[in-house]
């Protein structure tokens, strides 16, 4: 048997029968047989008691009504044809089983079964539910439109002014000022100006096609040129001479290949710089290449397999040595922008030394030229 105070699951109060009520305290919650739910204050049920409705008063001819907790959540009136007249709209809400609770305050409260409220009569009357919150499960209610909310319009109120009341003006006790003559007139200049002892110009005399002061334009250069215009200049660029071909020395258009041409001589026939199948480039000093006597080396010993192996001097003054897949596997890092040929010598002193067309220093295999050549670049 259920409490007076609410509705379970699936609990219903109908309009005809003794039992159409949920009590508490002196607060009543009467389905009404005109289909209106309605709580009132005492047991007197007389619209002046009313604290809160459903608002579906004669919304429907078709009688006895219902008010039941849906096992879905939702707390609905209905006709006797199954028409939803108006619902709590909290179906699928919270966890079930729903309870709708009538509070000491004349509250309806309605509870998830973790005791979270979902909906209370505070809020204003709801619209039918939709088609899910019907209870006949074979029934699609009527559509129904809810009622427009009224518009408030918010007429502004005029502020008053407040007015003050004006209050004439003092006289002043001071008279104004009077203006006097002033006693000193201006005397005339005694200085007049002279006439010039110069006649004015008069341009360019006799019959000339330019009268006045304005002089003819200048008749520029003879030939081919006339006006003003100068002739353009002539600019004559020497042509810098190439160094000769010599044995110790490699340009930027040449190189040295492993299983060729690989080796460049120092003039004094001393040095060595020789382009090695392992990949290495080495300067020796006399006739036995062997590691002891070895001046200075790219350090590439090893480090690809692909032969044949290739040094170069290249346009923009940069030694490389690539691998037979044109893999670069060391460079000098000599790359400037000044004007070429450039020159790789192997000199008498056991030292190899890169300059250009016009004997400019670029890079050495000595370390110490190289830091003092940095110096001023």
């Amino acid at each position: 048997m259920r409490d007076r105070d609410r509705l379970c699951m699936n609990e219903t109060i109908v309009s005809n029968s003794a039992s159409n009520f949920i009590k508490n305290g002196s607060f009543y919650a009467v389905m009404q047989n005109d289909g209106n739910f309605v709580i009132y204050n005492c047991r007197t049920f007389v619209p002046s008691n009313a604290v809160w409705s459903t608002g579906t008063h004669n919304k429907s001819n078709y009688a006895p009504f219902r008010l039941i907790m849906q096992q879905d959540g939702n707390l609905v009136v209905y006709d006797s044809r199954n028409h939803p007249l108006w619902a709590s709209n909290t179906d699928r809400q919270g966890s079930h089983p729903h309870t709708i609770v009538l509070n000491s305050g004349g509250v309806l409260e309605l509870f998830d079964s973790h005791h979270r409220m979902l909906w209370h009569s505070s809020n204003p009357p709801s619209c039918p539910p939709p088609s899910h919150g019907r209870h006949h499960p074979h029934h699609r209610p009527s559509p129904a439109v809810c009622p427009p909310a009224p518009t408030v319009v918010q007429v502004p109120v005029p502020v008053p002014v407040p007015v003050y009341p004006s209050y004439p003006t003092a006289p002043s006790p001071y008279q104004p000022t009077t203006a006097y003559p002033s006693p000193y007139q201006p005397s005339p200049s005694p200085y007049q100006p002279s006439p010039s002892p110069y006649p004015p110009a008069t341009g360019y005399p006799g019959s000339q096609p330019y009268p006045g002061s304005i002089p003819p334009p200048a008749t520029g250069y003879p030939g081919a040129y006339p006006g003003s215009v100068p002739p353009p200049a002539t600019v004559i660029v020497q042509p810098v001479a190439a160094r000769p071909a010599r044995a110790d020395t490699m340009t930027d258009n040449e190189r040295l290949v492993s299983n060729g041409r690989s080796v460049i001589t120092s003039e004094n026939g001393i040095y060595h710089l020789v382009m090695q199948q392992d990949g290495n480039l080495v300067l020796y000093r006399g006739s036995k290449w062997v590691n002891q006597y070895a001046e200075w080396s790219s350090k590439t010993y090893g480090v690809s397999p692909h032969s044949p192996f290739t040094a170069t001097v290249t346009s923009d003054g940069n030694i490389m040595v690539m691998d037979g897949h044109h893999r670069m596997i060391w460079q000098s890092g000599s790359s400037c922008h000044k004007q070429g040929p450039f020159y790789l010598q192997v000199t008498n002193y056991g030292s190899l030394n890169l300059t250009n067309i016009h004997g400019e220093q670029i890079w050495s295999s000595s370390a110490l030229v190289n830091f003092v050549g940095s110096l001023f670049k």
